[in-house]
């Protein structure tokens, strides 16, 4: 289902704030939440508001993770992304002077969230630091007019790697 100006199913509630959809059917049934004002019925489905969720829960939403919480995510996400450039490195489908952005390391599917978040952006500055240590046979080579790096792969520098 989706949110109606600022109100939440109960699963869609849930999801957010990391509990289960039947705590929140108990905060509405035992008044919580005020019938009109915080959540209404349509039909069998109860919707909440944010606002009456950030009350009873608190700031829940994943938005509010630690800052190192978020590191290790970034982190995460580049060596998954590194380790699969150089198994497709070693099976001989990445030619010498390939030239990438970050994003080209990703299904497309999977980028629209990672670059919702954490952001293609903030993943760049890790990314040619994780590389520069690490991975000399990744050169970056400058940035495109958008402003995003540009990548090239240097397969003589890989062998000896």
């Amino acid at each position: 289902m989706e949110s109606v100006e600022g109100l939440l199913s109960t699963k869609e509630a849930a999801n957010q704030w990391f509990l289960n959809d039947s705590t929140i059917r108990k905060a509405i049934k035992s008044k919580r939440f005020k019938e009109g004002i915080d959540c209404i019925k349509i039909g069998k489905q109860w919707l909440v508001s944010k606002e009456a969720m950030k009350r009873e829960f608190g700031e829940m939403e994943i938005t509010q993770l630690d800052s190192s919480v978020e590191q290790k995510i970034i982190d995460l996400i580049l060596e998954d992304r590194l380790s699969s450039l150089i198994k497709n490195i070693r099976r001989d489908h990445v030619e010498d002077g390939y030239e990438f952005v970050l994003r080209d390391l990703f299904d497309q599917d999977d980028w629209r969230g990672i670059s919702i978040w954490p952001g293609d952006r903030r993943l760049d500055v890790p990314f040619s630091e994780k590389i520069e240590k690490n991975h000399n046979y990744i050169q970056k080579i400058g940035n495109r007019k958008d402003g995003v790096a540009l990548y090239r792969i240097d397969l003589s520098k890989f062998q000896h790697s």
